[in-house]
């Protein structure tokens, strides 16, 4: 699966002879869009200290993501509108897309992958999908997407059952530093990061 962010597309290209490199399937992204990512694997995985991972990380589904600029009259905030789509990397079907808004720019987007499919909830469909993100906001506040309960549990509880917790690391060029956030949740029974 390729991501062409200049053409706004992603393709699903054949890798078994003799169709070997045609284009299976394409699926348009927002024209209009700051950025593109796209979303496969997770964030725990075989490590040299402990030679085991929790998680599953062979799965069809890939998290395709946009970030728009806030349809709010005014964006001076820095909020965005982030598209997701749910879609199976071998055949480019959608399983579930929908919009979620954030309170400021997605500074970091870390994958997250369930054990098992978490029924997604969308204004449109009620689909599952096993491939997750939390973002991470500027204002260090972290939102899931799909969000859904089943996953939002699985992933609270990677963070606490898990030796140290969960940790992402910003790498800033200018003016060359490099900070370690704990992904935690807050006493408001939301996701955070915090410094250490």
């Amino acid at each position: 699966v390729l991501l062409s962010s200049t053409n706004h597309k992603v393709y699903g290209m054949e890798t078994i002879a003799p169709h070997r490199g045609h284009v299976k399937w394409t699926r348009s992204l927002p024209a209009n869009a700051l950025w593109h990512t796209m979303v496969h694997g997770t964030t725990s995985g075989v490590t040299a200290v402990d030679h085991h991972s929790t998680m599953a990380s062979h799965g069809h589904e890939i998290l395709l993501v946009s970030a728009l600029p806030s349809s709010s009259s005014s964006s001076e905030d820095g909020s965005m509108e982030i598209q997701w789509t749910c879609v199976d990397g071998t055949t480019g079907n959608i399983h579930a897309s929908d919009t979620v808004k954030t309170s400021s720019p997605v500074v970091q987007v870390i994958p997250f992958y369930a054990t098992s499919p978490t029924t997604t909830t969308t204004t449109t469909t009620s689909s599952s999908c096993r491939q997750m993100a939390m973002l991470l906001q500027q204002d260090n506040i972290v939102t899931m997407i799909p969000s859904s309960s089943s996953g939002q549990q699985e992933e609270l509880t990677t963070m606490t059952t898990t030796l140290n917790g969960l940790y992402t690391h910003i790498v800033e060029k200018s003016p060359s530093s490099l900070e370690s956030l704990q992904i935690q949740t807050s006493d408001k029974n939301k996701m955070e990061a915090r410094l250490v």
